[in-house]
Order: structure tokens, then sequence, then C-alpha cells
């Protein structure tokens, strides 16, 4: 007996604690069942109206300070070529949640709506649902301001008559005021929404201080929003037009279907009510109808036709090339070049000479009503002398043979003096903008900005003066000591060297000299082709071709009415650029005696030419 009364003691807790349990669990059943019954409050598929039994039993499923995510907060959020809506979650007191779902939902459909989880002992129910529902523009809407303010966000390259200023100001209020109008109209116009989401249920237990009666009241209503979906089903396109009231929807196959407020679901830019398809000035807001969406002031002329002679200062720079970028080669076709006795030179430019230009242009604008936007291809010849002086020598020293053995040739251009005539021939293809100064109607005076990349042909010559020594680096054996060879390295201060320079050997004895000594082995051998102080002189041709950057700037003054064809006079300035790159062959200023001197205008070196020019000219627009 003392045993079954022990275990009685025991035992008793746990048959409380279930009985409990299972009373909660009950509890939560009854309370989820009767939020599934209600949480329409009444309005159904064919009601707008709220069913004050159903709307007030919702409201008695709460506690007190009890809050909800409203899950009915939709807005339509804009794109710069497409929208979407979503469902903006803001969390309520539960009674001023069912107020505003009295207030805008219509039509409100609840089905499956699955129990996910549920967990009593933690009160914590997750159900999925998918809800049906409509509401007004009006409601939908109501922050009109800020949905305008995202609007004008994607049409941020809008034109004005006017870009700045008062009149400016005035014509971006009204272009605000049209678009917040179109928004707002039929105020009553209904969107029917899809959504499917996952709703998070916490309930908490309430204990009756006077009969201590146990209930269960939900706390919060939560949405998870990583699985919700959103779907309009009356706005194809999600351009916040519905279908009924959009001019270019998907279903009637418009090529562009999502539109604006403002053209009735067309694409309209600049906001201004006609339709970018029609629209002459498709990004220029314009408050005045009557005009295909221009501005009162616009270019009629389409093509313009011009010609100017001008004044330039030239800057044409060349570099000479670095010693592993020349092109002797021994017999395998290696670089031959020993850079360690060889000198680059320094070569002295001319800098900025004054030259000559003439040219002209055919300028095509584009659009029908603005026509301020265009290309242009041209045709500009300048002629400029520049000289180049050599401040100290080039050395060029590389491996040669002499038909038996292998030395070091060595070319030194001691002085040169270089006159090249540049005739340059420049075909620019340039983006074009003009504008007037003001918006008056018979304003004369436009500003024409030019910017454009152009091929550059060179068709220059060179009238040259050169002195150069031509010599040769031996050396002996030092082991045999009764041959010549050729050691990768070349040390200055060896006693086995044999140098036939025009330098060492007039150091020497200058009587008879290199010049005699070089004739004598000359006669013996023609192989020995070796020379002191040999002016090249004459005049080369060359040519040369490279892509260039143009700028520029005109001020047009028309001398007959500006809005129709006519003539006008222009002053102008330019820059252009040209870089000359690397040529692909190497340079090789000469090998033999009896070779012709290469201009160093054919230096393998980046070099670059520049100009800056002032024009004046006419233009003739038609």
């Amino acid at each position: 007996m003392k045993y079954k009364i022990v275990l009685f003691v025991i035992l008793f807790p746990v048959f409380v604690r279930a009985q409990t349990a299972a009373r909660i669990d009950t509890l939560v059943n009854q309370l989820i069942d009767g939020l599934r019954m209600s949480w329409t409050m009444g309005i159904d598929n064919n009601s707008r109206s709220v069913d004050l039994k159903a709307y007030n039993k919702f409201k008695t499923l709460f506690a007190t300070d009890a809050t909800i995510d409203d899950d009915f907060n939709f807005r339509f959020i804009p794109g710069k070529k497409a929208g979407t809506y979503a469902v903006d979650i803001k969390s309520k007191p539960f009674d001023l949640y069912a107020h505003d779902v009295a207030l805008e939902i219509s039509k409100l459909r609840i089905d499956n709506d699955t129990i996910l989880y549920k967990n009593p002992d933690s009160l914590i129910v997750e159900i999925r649902r998918t809800v049906w529902a409509e509401k007004p523009r009006k409601y939908l809407f109501q922050d009109t301001d800020s949905l305008v303010n995202s609007i004008l966000s994607f049409h941020k390259d809008v034109e004005f008559e006017k870009n700045s200023g008062k009149e400016r100001d005035d014509e971006y209020a009204a272009m605000k005021k049209n678009l917040k109008g179109k928004i707002l109209r039929n105020p009553d116009s209904v969107y029917q929404f899809r959504t499917s989401s996952t709703l998070r249920i916490h309930m908490i237990m309430i204990k009756d201080s006077v009969d201590s009666k146990v209930d269960v009241k939900i706390k919060t209503i939560e949405t998870i929003l990583k699985n919700a979906t959103v779907e309009c089903l009356n706005d194809d396109d999600k351009d916040g037009i519905l279908n009924g009231e959009d001019s270019c929807r998907i279903a009637n196959n418009c090529k562009n279907p999502y539109g604006d407020f403002t053209a009735n679901g067309m694409p309209d830019y600049d906001l201004d009510g006609v339709p970018d398809a029609t629209d002459k000035c498709p990004v220029t807001y314009t408050s005045k109808a009557g005009n295909q969406g221009c501005p009162t002031s616009f270019f009629i002329n389409q093509s313009q036709i011009e010609g100017f002679i001008g004044a330039q200062l030239n800057s044409a720079d060349i570099n000479l090339p670095e010693l592993n970028q020349l092109g002797y080669v021994d017999q395998s076709g290696n670089n031959a070049t020993d850079v360690l006795q060889s000198e680059k030179g320094i070569l002295k430019n001319p800098g900025s000479k004054p030259g000559i230009s003439v040219g002209g242009n055919y300028i095509f604008y584009f659009g029908t009503r603005r026509r301020n936007t265009g290309v242009s291809i041209g045709f500009t010849y300048s002629a400029f002398k520049a000289d180049y002086q050599l401040e100290a020598p080039m050395i060029y020293t590389f491996k040669s043979s002499d038909g038996t053995n292998n030395y070091r040739r060595q070319v030194s251009i001691i002085s040169l003096n270089e006159e090249i005539s540049y005739h340059i021939i420049n075909l620019p293809v340039m983006f074009d903008f003009r504008f007037k100064p003001g918006i008056k109607a018979k304003q004369k005076l436009v500003i024409n900005l030019k910017a454009g990349p152009s091929v550059m042909i060179f068709r220059n010559s060179s009238d040259y003066n050169a002195n150069i020594d031509l010599g040769g680096l031996y050396q002996v054996d030092t082991i045999r000591q009764d041959a010549i060879t050729y050691y990768d390295h070349f040390d200055a201060g060896s006693r086995w060297n044999v140098l036939i320079t025009p330098q060492s050997i007039n150091t020497q004895n200058p009587n008879p000299g290199a010049g005699t000594v070089f004739s004598r082995l000359y006669a013996a051998s023609a192989n020995y082709d070796f020379a002191s102080n040999k002016n090249y002189r004459d005049t080369k041709k060359l040519s040369r071709t490279t892509v260039a950057i143009n700028l520029g700037c005109d001020i047009q003054y028309n001398i007959s009415r500006f809005h129709e064809n006519g003539m006008a006079v222009k002053l102008g300035a330019y820059f252009v650029y040209a870089p000359l790159p690397e040529r692909k062959q190497k340079y090789i200023p000469l090998d033999r005696t009896s070779d012709e001197f290469n201009s160093i205008y054919n230096s393998t070196a980046k070099s670059n030419y520049s100009t800056f020019g002032i024009i004046a000219g006419f233009v003739y627009s038609f």
C-alpha cells in the first residue's frame, strides 16, 4: 500500500502536465481554426463590404497589445525598363491592421492555408497561405509624392527649354504636377493581387485573475519574407497602368509594353504626354501641346556644309629608339646590337611650329525637331616645317662579318640636322552637339562642340644633313693569340682589342689619318667597308598613317533668318592629338657606306603629334 502511495505522489505532476499540455493543444487548435475562419473579416470574392460579426470575431483572437505584419500593404515599384509589385511589410497593432484591411481591401479570398509547423509547447504555428485581394488605386498610391520622385529618378536626362533658372524650375514643377495628376486619375480603379507567403504566429497563455481560467491569445503574426511572392493579375507589363487603361501592353503585341502614366501606358521618356513613338523631341519636356512633343525653340535645319581656313601651332616630337629597338641582326636572325658599346644619343625637338590649315565638313544632325546632336565627316589639309638636331651622338654597335671574321661594326652618327616638311591630311569623323546660348526663337548665335577620331595621313619630306663614322671593333683570341675571334663580352680595356675606328686611328696617328687607312683597307677587300666623317645629304619622301583624336568648338552667327535655310559665319578653335606608335619594322639608320640614310622620322620609338588651331569660315545650313 505504501508503495502505491509513493508511486502516486511521484507520477501526479506528470499526469497534471499531460492534462495541461492536452488542454493547451486544444486551445491552440481552436484559436488557429478561429483565425482561419475569420481572417477575411467577412470580405469575400463577391462582396466589397465587411461582415461585422466576422470582423469582431477576428479581433477577439488577439492579446490587447498584439501586432500583425500588414501583408496587404502593396506597392508599385517603378524601374527603368521594368517595374515590380511588392509588399511593404509594416507591423501594426491588430486593431489598426483590421481597420486598414476593412477600409482598403475588397473581394478578399484566402485559401491553400496549410499549416507547415505547429509547436504547442512554444505556442508557435507557421501557416502558408495564398491570398486573392483587390485594392483601389487611391489606396495603392497613397504616397504619390514618393512614387513621382521614384519615377523621375529614371528620367534624369529629361531636358527643358532652359536647363537652369526659374523657367526651368517652373517646367520641372509642371512636369511633376502633370505626372501626379495622371497617376491619381480614376482613383477607384481596382488592382487585383495574388500573394503567397508564410505567416509565423506567436501565441501567449493568459490566465484569468478571477477564475484562474487559462486561455491562448495571438501575440504577433509575422510574415517570413524570404519565400513571399506578389503578383498583379491585371497589369501584365507591370508598368502601374491597368490592362483596361493601357494602350500598350503585352496582349496587343506592343513593341515596348512597359510604359508611363502620362501616355496611357506607352513609353514617354520626357513625361509630357506625347508617346515616344510620335514625339519628335523624346527627351525634352514641353508643357505646350501642338508641336509634336518639342519646345518652341528647336533647330529646323538638319544638314550643314562648312568651309574654313586657319592658323595653327604644331608640335611634332620624335623620340630616338631605345638600343633594344634597333633592327640589326646576325646571320641567325637574332638581335645583334651590343647595348654596352652603344649610345642612344640625344635629339633636340623643335617645339611648337606655326602652320596653315584649310578644310571643310559636312554635318548631319539627327532627329526631326531638336536636331542638336549629329555626326560630321571632314577634310583638313595642314602644312608646316620643323628642324631636328642631334645634341649627343648616336652610336650603334652590333655584330657583323667582314667575310672571314665576326667583329663588332660601329655606326656613329656624330652630327645630324634634319628639316622635315610636314604635309598632313586629316579625315575626321566627329560627333557634333550644338546649342543656342538663349531660348529666344530668333536667336542667331549657335555654339557647336565637336569630338571624335580621325585618320591622319602624313606625306612628308626630309632634307637631312648627317656626318657618320663607320668602324670596326675586333678581338684577338686571348688563348691562341694568333686569330681573330668574337667574344660575347667586349672588354674595352683589353690589350687584345684591335680598334679600327676613326677615333682610334686618328688618336694613334692623325697622318695619314683614318680616311686614308680605310681607303687602303677597302682597296684590299671591299668587306672592310669603313668611313670617317662621311657626309650624307639628300631629300627623302616620308609617309605615315595613324589615328588621331579631335576636339573642336565653333561659334556661328547666322546672317540669314535662323529658322530658314541660309548662311552663317563662324569662328572656331580645335585641338588634334595623334600618337605615333612603334613601327613593326625596327630602325636601322644605315649599315653599309653605300646605304641611304634612314630618317629619324622612321624611328621605332613612340612619338606624337599635336596641334592647336583657330579657324574662320562659313556655314551653309539646309
